[in-house]
């Protein structure tokens, strides 16, 4: 953007399964000379929303969390997104086969949201709180779509993990104001299937569905 190269994205100190800060960094296009680099940890306001949730020992790292999109903003800064998700398991003894069955059960919960200006600050924080989950399947119809207008974000999932259920809708402005409004003209047979959405421009997005008994 701008004949600059950015670069961007979450970081941890311990693994590929926990976050604990950002980076951002931005070099010219042809001369690959750096004008921004620079990584920071999460604030500890941003920790504290976190209340009960998995930490790692010291505290200082979320688990479970998976960056999910990177998006530029038009001033050569980003928004950067990441969903809390991991799978567990039980077993249970089946009488009628004589035989233990174990369950994989799909989690695809909160996002959290990070706004980074072109200096490599950080303008904002976000995290919205989602609960979602499915068993045997993948989590085919959690987790959300994201696409950016010009002037906000929003981000589509279905409102609970019960197939042919109403979609939810959160929309974020420039400022991180966050406004939670429901898909109207929704049908009751149809869900989403969120990770097969795409942004076609800035005022259309494409969302594959599965509609019931067709």
């Amino acid at each position: 953007i701008n004949e600059n190269i950015v670069i961007s994205g979450l970081y941890s100190n311990l693994g590929t399964e926990s976050i604990g800060g950002y980076f951002y960094a931005r070099l010219n296009a042809a001369s690959l000379s750096l004008s921004v680099n620079t990584s920071s940890p999460f604030s500890d306001s941003f920790m504290n929303q976190f209340i009960g949730e998995p930490k790692s020992q010291d505290k200082r790292e979320l688990l479970n969390y998976t960056l999910s999109h990177m998006m530029l903003r038009q001033d050569g800064g980003t928004v950067l997104l990441a969903e809390c998700r991991f799978l567990s398991e039980y077993s249970y003894y089946d009488f009628f086969t004589k035989t233990y069955v174990t369950r994989t059960i799909s989690h695809f919960d909160n996002i959290c949201l990070f706004s980074i200006r072109p200096d490599g600050g950080m303008e904002w924080s976000r995290n919205i709180i989602k609960k979602q989950d499915s068993q045997e399947d993948d989590g085919y119809y959690l987790s959300f779509a994201a696409f950016a207008t010009n002037q906000e974000l929003q981000l589509l999932y279905n409102k609970s993990d019960d197939k042919f259920n109403s979609v939810l809708i959160q929309t974020i402005n420039s400022q991180g104001e966050v406004t939670a409004s429901s898909l109207t003209d929704y049908s009751d047979n149809t869900t989403l299937i969120p990770r097969g959405a795409r942004q076609v421009d800035v005022n259309t997005a494409v969302f594959p569905v599965f509609r019931k008994n067709r």
